[in-house]
This record gives structure tokens, C-alpha cells and sequence, in this order.
């Protein structure tokens, strides 16, 4: 999901939405860049982006934009 060009109210319901839906799935999410987020299900190996330390635990942070 990339949200750079998205008014900050738009881009924290689609992350709430997707965050949600890939909870579901028992998938992750991984922060990419600066609004620039991996949504994938279990099943995908995003494994790479773990290893920066930029990965996002569910129960952690309600979104990104909560600071």
C-alpha cells in the first residue's frame, strides 16, 4: 500500500481497514519506506523486510500515524 499521496485521515482508515483483513488472514505487515507498507497473508514470505527491524506487530501501535 502506498499512501504518499493520500490525505493522512484517508490513509490511517485504509491501513486500520487492510490491518485488519490481513489480521484475519494471520498475515503481517511491514513498513517499506516513509507511507509505504507490504500487507501479506501468511502464506508470503516477507522476511527480508524483518530483518531491518522495520517489521509491525499487531497490538503494538493501533497505525503508524499514532505518534
Amino acid at each position: 500500500m502506498r499512501t504518499e499521496n493520500v490525505e493522512t485521515e484517508t490513509a490511517k482508515k485504509i491501513f486500520d481497514f487492510l490491518s485488519g483483513a490481513i489480521y484475519a488472514l494471520n498475515g503481517g505487515v511491514q513498513k517499506v519506506s516513509n507511507n509505504i507498507f507490504i500487507f501479506a497473508p501468511e502464506s508470503v514470505d516477507i522476511a527480508s523486510a524483518q530483518e531491518d527491524g522495520r517489521n509491525f506487530e499487531f497490538g503494538k501501535s493501533s497505525s503508524s500515524w499514532a505518534k
